[in-house]
């Protein structure tokens, strides 16, 4: 199972939505001593906020999106890296972002300690409406195929984690991506 999702904190006051995040997690973690080789391809879904904050307002925009990364797992010698995009995003509704670009998901080096197997944390990044957004993404592989699995049958089932791109103090995307291979 996949689990992501958004929390907001409500408050009474004349900015109730100030306060939100995003969260991932999912059942089995991806737990293999050997290395991996090859490569992978996960595809899902998106979910977050948009958020523009103005003079004496605050506007926040739900939104849906596909996702989609690739996993160069590399050889023994070497632990790979993904990297990836959330594209295709529309408010809750419907709309559209007149002319919003994917958000790139830059490589990030997979951890193959012990206590962080299959986490994965990297840079994004977009520009839209002359506006540059940076941030950060992050995951985890999830699903363990078994020892006696080999080649791509070896690789992580699935994926989940989060995104976050800011331009300023005054507007971001904040998200969730949820992805199978």
């Amino acid at each position: 199972w996949l689990a992501t999702g958004l929390w907001w904190s409500y408050k009474q006051d004349r900015d109730p939505y100030s306060s939100f995040g995003v969260f991932a997690d999912g059942g089995e973690v991806y737990n293999r001593a050997a290395r991996l080789a090859g490569t992978a391809t996960y595809r899902g879904k998106a979910h977050g906020v948009f958020s523009h904050f103005g003079v004496g307002n605050q506007n926040n925009v739900p939104f849906k999106g596909n996702a989609s990364l690739t996993a160069d797992f590399a050889d023994a010698a070497n632990a790979g890296s993904i990297s990836g995009r959330i594209d295709s995003l529309t408010a809750v509704g419907g709309q559209a972002f007149p002319g919003l670009p994917a958000i790139a998901l830059g490589g990030a080096g997979l951890e193959t300690d012990a206590v962080n197997l299959g986490v994965f944390t990297g840079q994004a990044s977009m520009t839209w409406a002359g506006r540059s957004y940076s941030g950060q993404w992050g995951g985890q592989f999830f699903g363990d195929p078994g020892a006696a699995a080999t080649g791509a049958a070896a690789h992580p089932g699935s994926a989940a984690g989060t995104f976050g791109v800011t331009a300023g103090e005054s507007s971001s995307f904040i998200g969730t991506f949820q992805v199978r291979r």
